[in-house]
């Protein structure tokens, strides 16, 4: 829960999310996805959120205006020394026509991020 005020008027915001990890027993596979709702009344109200990643990646994502975020991440380790990874997250906004500013700017309510990440430990 969030709460902003500027100019005498307050602002709301909230976020909820549920984070699962699966890894088999007997496959070299391991599962990571995420599930969040937000709505807040702006910008001003984003709630930040460090997300789950690929190795040695940072993100944490600022949730604003009203909608949902899937992350979805798989780690392959193919061998003892050889490993990958594979991360899509989705971001829906309900009450958005067009997405970010300037050269960012994208038309329509989906913005959709893909990282693919190799290791080789010699």
């Amino acid at each position: 829960m969030a709460s902003y005020e500027f100019n005498g008027e307050q602002e709301w915001g909230y976020m909820v999310y549920q984070d699962i990890q699966y890894k088999p027993q007997n496959l070299p596979f391991t599962f990571t996805g995420r599930f969040a709702i937000f709505d807040t009344e702006s910008w001003d109200t984003r709630i930040y959120a460090y997300e789950p990643d690929v190795l040695y990646a940072f993100s944490v994502t600022a949730y604003y205006s009203q909608g949902s975020r899937l992350v979805f991440i798989v780690k392959y380790s193919a061998l003892d020394n050889l490993d990958f990874w594979f991360r899509i997250a989705n971001s829906y906004y309900h009450d958005k026509d067009e997405l970010g500013s300037g050269l960012d700017a994208i038309e329509g309510k989906n913005r959709t991020d893909v990282k693919l990440q190799v290791r080789y430990k010699f």
